[in-house]
C-alpha cells in the first residue's frame, strides 16, 4: 500500500491576493538656487541629500538656457547635487547667454571651483549636521547640444574625474 500523499492530508492554503502595484513616485519640482562662484559666473544648483557626495554637472547648449534642466530636477535631487555651469564665452547671437570654447583645462578648473563654492553653500545652509564633502572625482557630466559635444571631450580628457557622461542631442561630431 502506498503512503498517503501529504497534499491529501493538508488543506489547500487560502489564496493570498497579490498586493496592488506600487504607484511610481511623482518627481517633485525643485527650484534651483543661484550660488556665487568667486571669480566666475554664478551657477544654478539643486541641492541633493546632505549626506550624499555625488555631483552631476550640466553643460547647456550654444547660447542655451542654463535653467533648461528644471523639468528633471526632481528626478536627480534625491541622488546627487546638481550644478548647472554657464558657458565660458559670451554669445553674440543672444544677449545675456553664454557658449562654450574648447578650453577644456579652463573649464575643468571652473567645474572644480563651482563644486567648491556649492560645497561651501551646503555648509552655510545647515547648522546641526555636517554635510558630506562633494566629490571632484567621479562627477557625472550631462550636456545638451554644444554642451554635449564638450561633455564627450571632458570624458576623453579627464576620464577619472568624469567617468559617466550623459549626452543629449549632440549638435555634431565632437
Amino acid at each position: 500500500m502506498e503512503p498517503p500523499v501529504a497534499s491529501a492530508l493538508l488543506p489547500e492554503p487560502a489564496a493570498v491576493p497579490a498586493p496592488p502595484p506600487a504607484a511610481a513616485p511623482t518627481p517633485r519640482a525643485i527650484a534651483p538656487t543661484t550660488v556665487k562662484v568667486p571669480g566666475d559666473q554664478d551657477v544654478e544648483v539643486v541641492f541633493g541629500p546632505i549626506d550624499e557626495d555625488a555631483v552631476i554637472v550640466y553643460l547647456h547648449g550654444v547660447c542655451g538656457d542654463p535653467l533648461a534642466f528644471e523639468s528633471w530636477t526632481g528626478a536627480v535631487a534625491d541622488r546627487a547635487t546638481f550644478i548647472s555651469l554657464r558657458g565660458d564665452a559670451k554669445c553674440d547671437r543672444r544677449r545675456g547667454r553664454r557658449e562654450w570654447t574648447y578650453n577644456h583645462d579652463l573649464n575643468k578648473r571652473r567645474i572644480d571651483r563651482a563644486i567648491d563654492a556649492v560645497d561651501q553653500a551646503r555648509w552655510d545652509l545647515v547648522d546641526s549636521v555636517q554635510p558630506a564633502k562633494l566629490r571632484h572625482q567621479g562627477v557625472v557630466l550631462v550636456g545638451y547640444s554644444q554642451g554635449a559635444s564638450r561633455v564627450v571631450w571632458f570624458g576623453y580628457r579627464f576620464p577619472d574625474a568624469f567617468p559617466r557622461l550623459g549626452v543629449i542631442a549632440i549638435a555634431k561630431e565632437p
